[in-house]
């Protein structure tokens, strides 16, 4: 949605930003499309998939997915029936608490991921410890500082903090959360390579026994990526009987 409103409002800063992180050949129309006649920003253009990468495209990382799946997980969801049946409205005295149980109840996302489960039990934990939950502004998906323990060099030698510091640079984040130890950045974007005066790549390497042979690897083992939710306390605001009354029917 960001680089969207940015080919719609400022299309010199959606340029300036790609030619600064991805590559000083991008030209404006490379970015665009038509769509219905109308020329528009293309997510999908070559500079953000078979030549590069300056944010993500799939759908499910929308805003608007980020924002659907917190505010769906921060409902009382009766326990789940039996998938794909109708609504039952026989079970609402007692409400999901696991991850697949939620997932299953509300349908916010699918159970085979490995994002949206767990991101809606933690919201959902937060509302059952009697608070009122939000989105920290500005709202956005972000990516931890990385995993890096494990990584060694192509002698499986591990790499000092020192060396770590030079393949690793946060490129764009914002301010350290401090109720995560500083571990949570809100990074929107991370760079991993190996400088070239060490004489060999990044695909030289390991994580503990592990080629890292693909971009997944680093995936797999080192990046998560999160929503930041505050909670405030609900004491006072929510009444003692609002768990019960608020439970909502499993979706079918």
């Amino acid at each position: 949605e960001y680089y969207n409103f940015l080919y719609t409002n400022d299309k010199e800063i959606l340029l300036n930003l790609y030619r600064k992180y991805v590559s000083p050949d991008v030209q404006l129309t490379d970015l665009n499309t038509v769509q219905k006649g109308e020329i528009v920003y293309d997510p999908y253009n070559k500079w953000n998939t078979t030549k590069g990468i300056m944010h993500l495209n799939c759908p499910p990382n929308s805003l608007t997915a980020e924002i659907y799946i917190a505010a769906e997980a921060s409902t009382y969801w009766s326990l789940p029936v039996k998938e794909y049946s109708p609504y039952k409205l026989d079970n609402l005295k007692e409400f999901a608490t696991t991850a697949e149980d939620l997932i299953r109840s509300g349908r916010y996302g699918l159970k085979t991921r490995a994002s949206d489960p767990h991101i809606g039990s933690t919201v959902n934990s937060l509302i059952r410890g009697n608070l009122i939950v939000s989105l920290k502004r500005p709202v956005g998906l972000y990516l931890e500082n990385l995993d890096t323990a494990g990584w060694s060099d192509p002698n499986g030698k591990p790499f000092t903090p020192e060396q770590i510091s030079q393949i690793v640079t946060y490129q764009r984040f914002g301010l350290p959360v401090k109720e995560y130890g500083g571990n949570r950045q809100m990074n929107v974007r991370i760079s991993v390579s190996i400088p070239t005066e060490w004489g060999y790549n990044l695909s030289d390497c390991f994580i503990g026994s592990d080629p890292i042979d693909s971009a997944g690897k680093l995936i797999d083992y080192s990046a998560r990526v999160y929503l930041y939710g505050v909670a405030v306390d609900g004491t006072g605001f929510i009444k003692n009987d609002a768990r019960t009354r608020a439970i909502v029917p499993s979706k079918k």
